[in-house]
């Protein structure tokens, strides 16, 4: 049995993560997994329900190397037939591990259609170390500048329980849904998207709208603070929707993301 160890930086609500938990639970029996994640979060849950061996290391500070130390160990007893990173830090530590141990290495951290904004130099020296690199989209791999003799493209898969679990809802014709759903962070951009919901709810009046800002993150307060007034009005709201988007996917008739294809790949397969 092939042994693989996936890494992540976190196991938070996100595109990434939720990508990564379908992949582990659905390998081939020939693949034994393993995940080691510097983070927790609601992943982490569902990791352990589908019987996943999970190691968490969290840092205690910024420069805490315990994780560090937990990783070569990790490599070192365990062993695994290959490694894929799933996450910048974790591709930065492990990359030069598995090179001295020869252990083969992916790194998958390119999540977005782009160079990203932060940790690029970063990000091109680790991927400079890797066996390959596999993005979610071919504009990740041109930003970074992957040569086609490494890179890869895997698009993001949708689990077809989640489509069945959840049953078409019954729209309210009197309003047109609007939905966004994204880590609430500033790279995701909620901004524009409710800039955007003032500027039509303004030109438009003849119609009733609703925008819905979804997900968890360090912009949620001040997005709520900030836009108070919408969401007095009813124009907006800002539903805890936990980990399952989809019941919000469903009833809504336009979806909008603001940077790259994680909710919008979603979004085209639901049948409304």
């Amino acid at each position: 049995m092939h042994r693989v160890l996936y890494l992540a930086d976190e196991l938070g609500n996100g595109g990434a993560e939720r990508q990564l938990a379908l992949l582990v639970k659905s390998l081939s029996s020939e693949w034994q997994p393993r995940v080691f994640s510097l983070e927790g979060g609601p992943y982490a849950q569902i990791l352990r329900q589908n019987n996943i061996q999970l190691d968490l290391y969290e840092r205690y500070h910024r420069y805490d190397l315990g994780p560090v130390v937990g990783i070569w160990n990790l490599l070192v007893q365990w062993r695994p037939t290959l490694v894929h990173s799933w996450g910048w830090l974790c591709s930065a530590v492990t990359a030069p591990m598995c090179k001295l141990l020869r252990i083969p290495f992916i790194d998958g951290s390119i999540r977005i259609g782009g160079a990203p904004r932060q940790h690029y130099w970063r990000s091109r020296l680790t991927l400079a170390l890797a066996d390959r690199v596999i993005a979610n989209s071919h504009a990740g791999l041109t930003g970074l500048h992957i040569p086609s003799r490494i890179g890869r493209v895997v698009y993001n898969g949708i689990d077809p329980e989640r489509l069945i679990q959840f049953e078409a809802m019954q729209r309210d014709n009197a309003d047109f849904i609007v939905v966004m759903a994204a880590r609430m962070s500033p790279v995701k951009d909620f901004d524009t998207f409710i800039n955007a919901a003032r500027v039509v709810v303004r030109t438009d009046p003849s119609r009733k709208y609703r925008f819905l800002a979804i997900g968890a993150g360090t912009d949620r307060v001040r997005l709520m603070e900030r836009n108070s007034d919408l969401i007095i009005k009813g124009l907006m709201e800002f539903p805890d929707a936990g980990i399952e988007v989809m019941p919000y996917l469903r009833r809504a008739h336009a979806g909008v993301l603001m940077t790259n294809p994680n909710m919008l790949q979603e979004a085209v397969r639901t049948p409304y």
